[in-house]
């Protein structure tokens, strides 16, 4: 248990001092910056955003978190002197109840400062009782797919030294 809450607590901390916060309510056109080294180069993600017709803080904040720990783990190629800049929007995030099921549907969108573009869609059913974390099952599936996509291109465009 004391395991559980020290960890709780360093992931709180880091996410504190990473500079994660949730925008406040309408203000939409505030830009998030977050850094994070790996061990090739560096990644600046100027954007995270989910559209969504009810806010929703804790999913956008659970997003980032699993962003941070993918571009972590993913090989974004050579070190560059200048950070690659990269930007995740999720276009479409909807759940719809029907009589015994939720569907959960989710598009996003990842950019590179250069211009390339990576696009994935899922959607999955559930028992309703299961609806939050279906949608995080969602998230995580597009957070992933997204950025090591990103870090395929960016390898791609820049040869190893």
């Amino acid at each position: 248990m004391k395991r559980a809450t020290l960890a709780r607590c360093l992931l709180g901390f880091a996410t504190a001092v990473l500079g994660f916060s949730a925008p406040a309510h309408g203000a939409s056109e505030e830009r998030t910056e977050t850094v994070v080294g790996t061990r090739a180069s560096r990644v600046v993600w100027t954007d995270v955003t989910i559209a969504s017709r009810e806010k929703r803080p804790e999913l956008e904040r659970f997003l980032k978190q699993i962003i941070l720990r993918q571009t972590r783990r993913a090989d974004w190629g050579a070190r560059r002197q200048s950070p690659i800049e990269a930007r995740l929007d999720v276009t479409e995030f909807s759940a719809v109840l029907t009589k015994d099921v939720v569907r959960v549907t989710c598009t996003g969108m990842g950019r590179l400062k250069g211009g390339q573009a990576v696009r994935s869609h899922f959607s999955m059913g559930g028992r309703p009782a299961g609806r939050a974390e279906l949608e995080r099952q969602l998230l995580t599936m597009l957070g992933r797919g997204i950025v090591s996509r990103l870090a395929e291109i960016a390898r791609a465009g820049r040869p190893a030294s």
